[in-house]
């Protein structure tokens, strides 16, 4: 599992993984959410498994143009992106959707 230890399971923002093998909280916030945004090559393959409620972005860059557009009020989003792929200006731009 690539990125599995990229934030610490200690963190209470940590809900771990999805699926059959995952935790019963990160399965309920893919079921609970209006929208899953997947940010990356990897996280294709967990948009892929959330299916219609999911978008897959390959950069940051892409996401953030499509944000606007992307996200209504109300809406419950989960993002799934790593440190790596920018995941702290894609949290910046949600923000500042008001």
């Amino acid at each position: 599992l690539m990125g599995k230890g990229a934030m610490r399971c200690s963190n209470p923002l940590n809900l771990g993984p999805v699926g059959m093998h995952g935790s019963k909280y990160a399965n309920m916030a893919v079921t609970e959410c209006d929208l899953l945004i997947a940010v990356g090559e990897l996280s294709r393959y967990t948009a892929e498994g959330a299916g219609k409620i999911a978008r897959h972005f390959d950069s940051k860059a892409e996401l953030i143009k499509t944000l606007p557009e992307l996200i209504h009020s109300g809406d419950t989003v989960l993002v799934k992106a790593s440190h790596s792929m920018g995941f702290d200006e894609i949290s910046e731009a949600l923000k500042l959707l008001k």
